[in-house]
């Protein structure tokens, strides 16, 4: 849930690069929340499915522009420009185009959008090397 509320909290971004496991974590729990106010729309009554239908749409609504951005941060992360979303229009071959980059492992190292997630996720500075000389190894305390 908090990758979930991080995704949210990025609102409007659509630069920088997201990890597949934020964003299919995002998308599992949007799944799932579309899914339940969809089924409680079939189940209730007549006057009560009427708002919670309104509360799927308004929901699906205000989580588009999330929605966009954490694919285009992923399409990003993969080294592909944001334009390869629209592949969706065309039918069936371009969704499953679409879901095989975003499936696909992250560029190593640094692209054209940001540094690498796995490194900053790690909380690895990208310019130190593991095996680099320290203080200590030269005598300087």
């Amino acid at each position: 849930m908090k990758t979930y509320i991080e995704v949210l909290k990025k609102y409007w971004v659509f630069t920088g690069r997201s990890s597949r496991q934020e964003y299919w974590i995002y998308a599992f729990v949007d799944a799932i929340l579309c899914a339940v106010l969809y089924v409680t729309v079939i189940i209730t009554n007549t006057t009560v499915s009427g708002f919670v239908f309104v509360l799927f749409v308004v929901y699906v609504l205000v989580t588009l522009p999330p929605r966009l951005g954490v694919t285009v941060r992923r399409l990003h992360d993969s080294g592909l420009r944001a334009l390869w979303i629209f592949i969706t229009l065309i039918p069936y071959i371009g969704q499953i185009t679409l879901l095989y980059f975003l499936i696909r492992k992250s560029q190593n190292g640094e692209n054209t959008y940001g540094q690498s997630l796995t490194v900053v996720q790690n909380n690895q500075d990208p310019l130190v090397q593991e095996n680099s000389p320290t203080e200590q190894q030269y005598g300087n305390t």
